[in-house]
């Protein structure tokens, strides 16, 4: 999922005054809003005693990054321009990815989680 949101947001700036402009931007939306529920599907999986908790914690980090990123974004139009602004998260969405790549080979045990559902 990183990986088609990196490809998305990379077509953005360069269909930029062409016709194919809004469908881009729509895939862009669609993989954009796919990202929250296969994240908390996966923290209330791993977890299932403690997975609200997960979640809770998943959604305080985004608003979090919310703010930040429009920080980052007003920085950015004030240095650069609106052009700039989605090849800056582009190179943002990479290096998430290059982290989670990166930590999803650090410990082979998380690759195999057991998962039973929770006790009635």
């Amino acid at each position: 999922m990183p990986a088609a949101f990196a490809l998305a947001l990379a077509a953005v700036p360069l269909s930029l005054g062409s016709i194919g402009f809004l469908p881009v931007l729509m895939v862009w939306s669609a993989i954009s809003w796919m990202i929250s529920p296969v994240v908390q599907s996966f923290l209330l999986r791993s977890d299932p005693a403690s997975g609200s908790a997960g979640v809770a914690l998943n959604t305080s980090a985004m608003h979090l990054g919310v703010g930040l990123g429009a920080a980052l974004g007003g920085l950015v139009v004030a240095a650069l321009g609106v052009a700039a602004t989605p090849w800056v998260g582009l190179a943002l969405v990479l290096a998430a990815l290059a982290c989670a790549l990166g930590a999803s080979t650090l410990d082979g045990a998380t690759q195999a989680l057991p998962f039973s559902p929770p006790a009635r």
